[in-house]
Parts: C-alpha cells; sequence; structure tokens
C-alpha cells in the first residue's frame, strides 16, 4: 500500500475498507567516532500513522443476503527510539 491512501476489497460474501491516514516517517543517524566503534539511532514512527479498517460480513452472498457482521477498527502506530552501540574488534 502506498504511503498514503484506500483500498477496496470484494469478496463473495465480505465487503472490506483499508485506509492509511498520514504516511510514516523514519529518521535514522549514524556516527564513527573511530573505526570499530559506530553508533546508531533511529526514530521509527516519528509522526505516527492512522489505519482504519472496516469490514462488511454477510449471511451469504451479498446480493440476496443480510448483513451479518460489521467490523470497525482504528489503531495508530506508536512512536520508537532505536539506540545501538557497537564495538567490533
Amino acid at each position: 500500500m502506498p504511503a498514503a491512501g484506500r483500498r477496496l476489497l470484494y469478496r463473495i460474501n465480505q465487503v472490506s475498507w483499508v485506509r492509511l491516514y498520514s504516511p510514516f516517517v523514519q529518521l535514522s543517524w549514524s556516527y564513527r567516532p573511530r573505526p570499530g566503534l559506530e553508533f546508531n539511532a533511529e526514530l521509527i514512527n516519528f509522526l505516527p500513522y492512522h489505519l482504519d479498517i472496516q469490514q462488511f460480513n454477510y449471511a451469504g452472498p451479498r446480493n440476496v443476503s443480510p448483513l451479518s457482521q460489521m467490523l470497525d477498527v482504528r489503531t495508530a502506530s506508536q512512536p520508537r527510539i532505536h539506540i545501538q552501540l557497537r564495538k567490533t574488534f
């Protein structure tokens, strides 16, 4: 899926919407003060994205069966920091 967008999926007894709002951003930085020593820092999901999923399930084929279940989920990613110090011999 692209950085932001939506996708509509059809099945015999199901219709699903998947929407991705606001693209995520990942920043990384690497520093080598001397040979054999490396410091890495990453900021993952600096701008968190939001994901919506809507799913409509029918009791049978969509054109003749009633709606039996509806699922509506909204979730957001959490920002994370990753720090690594690596020494090679």
